[in-house]
């Protein structure tokens, strides 16, 4: 597994747990990462990820709003929600190559999510 995936994962659960208890920080993302064993640079990726989502974060969730035909963001489950806050974040602010975010993003759904989350 690369780098960049493992960071995902990771901000992935970050996220998650901010979502759970609606506390968007990024002193909640790194009390998770202290749990997970990862390399100092998947950390900073991982870090990074957070901190730029938890500042776009209105803008982000504006864009899938938009973006989801007959899904609101309280419809979808946390982690497909996150799965999809994490891509947009890349799909906006970082140069990471659209097959790459498409392509992470369904393999993160596989272990994380449902049957389902993948084809959402």
């Amino acid at each position: 597994m690369g780098l960049r995936h493992l960071a995902r994962e990771a901000a992935l659960q970050a996220m998650y747990a901010c979502d759970f208890s609606d506390t968007w920080n990024i002193e909640k993302c790194e009390f998770c990462f202290e749990h997970f064993s990862m390399t100092k640079p998947a950390r900073v990726y991982a870090t990074e990820i957070c901190k730029e989502m938890i500042v776009h974060l209105k803008e982000i969730d504006e864009t899938i709003s938009e973006i989801s035909q007959n899904w609101s963001l309280s419809r979808m489950s946390r982690v497909d929600r996150n799965i999809l806050r994490i891509s947009t974040y890349e799909l906006l602010y970082t140069e990471t190559p659209v097959n790459v975010v498409i392509n992470e993003a369904i393999e993160i759904a596989k272990d994380f999510g449902t049957n389902d989350s993948p084809k959402f």
